[in-house]
């Protein structure tokens, strides 16, 4: 029976490693002069074993994760387990280093799954890697935070990461250097003494990188131990905040700019920016209210907050508190015979998210009488989940009287009477 070959030295991967380091540390320390060397001979090694594997393993560093394949994931996951029993580590380890594909949703944005925690693929650095010097000196891995564009400073030594090489001024990427602790040029990263970072850089970084902030005080963004959600929020700031004009898909270093603020001032900062919102909107509104989409006014709000990437209250506070400034401007805007604010119209997908439920849920509380379309449809005119046709106030009686347990599960799903 032929035996599957095992390399001499066998490194032990650390937690928060990414899996392109492990491998690349596994090239060096069995004496490969580079990676692409490497990667060659263990083609060869997979081909033996199983060629659809090897076929879908790849010869460059930076498309080794598993969140590259679309098709062949499957066999990429294969791949790697026969690795694993290469190195002699326990099953699922190398896996549990990889980004693999998502089923949650960030909105429109796709995620990434790692180690239980959703991220929105948006935030990984697609060029260079920034390096923490005194974490390399320390041990000489790359972090897997150190992906994400959020994290900007080193949790862990309050310092600026290096972004760009201070021996040729090249952007840092151990990818294509294929070396942890020096850049192309050879230059000695662990040298470099980064500058301190400010107080706010250093909570973004704690919360990026999944540790409890220093002075969390009730900043909802840091008093979450969701992690999923602290990505959601951040993205949800993001999309609220960026530079109008930026590419929505293009992710600079200033798009968290002011954060750990805004969320340091919850729930007023989003009551107030709200506020101003409507009452921007109203000097511009060119029909009544009760024709007027929701989006008219809030934009994306609901939409954009529905999913982050949970629609459970308990977890998603940025929904829990758009539904709360709703309810209380519905409340304060009772019917009359001039429309008003309450009567604005939502879409599907806006009921879904204010009801933290899904489309089909709607579309059944329509058919049992309990949500009442406030739009005339055409004969063939189908309820489309981006038809403007609910008026608020109804969806928040729907909310108040048919949808209210302290559990979020009843919330999610209602049951027709029979």
């Amino acid at each position: 029976m032929w035996l599957l070959m095992k390399f001499l030295f066998k490194p032990e991967p650390y937690p928060d490693e990414t899996l392109e380091s492990y491998l690349l540390r596994l090239s060096q320390d069995n004496g490969f002069e580079s990676y692409s060397v490497f990667s060659s001979v263990l083609w060869e090694m997979l081909m033996e074993r199983d060629h659809e594997a090897a076929g879908a393993w790849p010869r460059s560093l930076s498309r080794v994760n598993v969140y590259h394949t679309r098709n062949s994931s499957g066999l990429r996951v294969r791949a790697l387990q026969l690795i694993e029993q290469m190195t002699d580590l326990p099953s699922m380890q190398l896996l549990s280093l990889s980004l693999m594909g998502s089923a949650a949703r960030f909105g429109q944005h796709v995620a990434v799954h790692r180690a239980g925690v959703d991220i929105p693929r948006l935030f990984l650095r697609t060029a260079g890697v920034p390096v923490c010097p005194h974490c390399i000196n320390e041990s000489a891995y790359i972090r897997q935070y150190w992906h994400y564009h959020p994290y900007v400073a080193c949790h862990r030594h309050r310092c600026a990461l290096l972004f760009q090489c201070p021996g040729c001024e090249a952007e840092l990427n151990y990818q294509l250097s294929e070396s942890i602790i020096q850049c192309q040029c050879g230059y000695e990263l662990t040298h470099e003494q980064p500058a301190e970072a400010s107080d706010e850089l250093g909570a973004l970084a704690d919360l990026v990188a999944g540790e409890p902030a220093h002075s969390a005080g009730s900043n909802p963004l840091l008093v979450t131990q969701d992690q999923s959600m602290r990505f959601g929020a951040l993205l949800w700031f993001r999309q609220r905040h960026h530079q109008p004009g930026m590419e929505s898909d293009q992710i600079s270093n200033n798009d968290f700019s002011g954060v750990v603020e805004y969320f340091g001032n919850w729930p007023q900062s989003l009551w107030q920016e709200l506020e101003e919102t409507r009452l921007t909107a109203e000097y511009g509104l060119t029909q009544a209210y009760h024709q007027t989409a929701f989006s008219r006014v809030f934009g994306s709000l609901l939409t954009a907050c529905g999913q982050l990437p949970m629609r459970e209250t308990s977890k998603n506070f940025i929904l829990r508190e758009v539904q709360a400034y709703l309810v209380q401007l519905v409340r304060e805007h009772p019917r009359s015979r001039q429309p008003n604010i309450g009567d604005i119209l939502l879409s599907v997908a806006e009921a879904a998210a204010l009801l933290s439920t899904n489309y089909s849920q709607v579309y059944r509380l329509c058919q049992e009488g309990m949500l009442k379309i406030s739009k005339r449809l055409g004969l063939r005119q189908d309820l489309h989940p981006n038809l403007a046709a609910f008026r608020l106030r109804h969806v928040v009686e729907a909310k108040l009287s048919y949808m209210q347990s302290h559990q979020d599960a009843a919330m999610n799903t209602y049951l027709p009477k029979w």
